[in-house]
């Protein structure tokens, strides 16, 4: 199975006017792609994702449980059982985001240096990355 939801912001007085947000999700991958398509007037933009991979174990034990995880180009936490990386397509650069915490999630912020680019959300069993914490 594979499903795709596609969102266009028609806010005409946004900067963003007209960028696309296209998320796929197919039931053989641990996750869901986002690509995004920025209009014309619009040369880069910066993406901040607040993470939190297991809400249920941060909201009884603290966000004390969370680790931090860098693998190649990839970032994300674990919390509990589960694992959550952020992979970058081509055309984004890692940089610090506003704020580190949100509640029980911890931020990551990616900026464009394209107007087209992917986003990969992967989640996986926490075991599986202990060795990257």
């Amino acid at each position: 199975e594979h499903a795709v939801v596609r969102l266009i912001n028609i806010e005409s007085t946004s900067r963003a006017f007209g960028l696309e947000k296209r998320y796929e999700f197919d039931t053989l991958q641990p996750g869901l792609t986002a690509h995004y398509r920025l209009p014309a007037r619009l040369k880069n933009i910066s993406i901040e994702c607040a993470l939190s991979p297991d809400y249920l174990a941060l909201l009884r034990h603290g966000s004390r449980i969370l680790k931090s995880i860098e693998a190649r180009n990839e970032r994300g936490f674990i919390a509990g059982d589960v694992c959550i990386q952020v992979e970058p397509g081509a055309g984004l650069i890692w940089q610090d985001a506003s704020q580190s915490w949100i509640g029980h999630s911890r931020t990551v912020r990616l900026t464009s240096r394209t107007r087209e680019f992917e986003i990969k959300l992967r989640l996986a069993d926490s075991s599986a990355m202990q060795g990257a914490a």
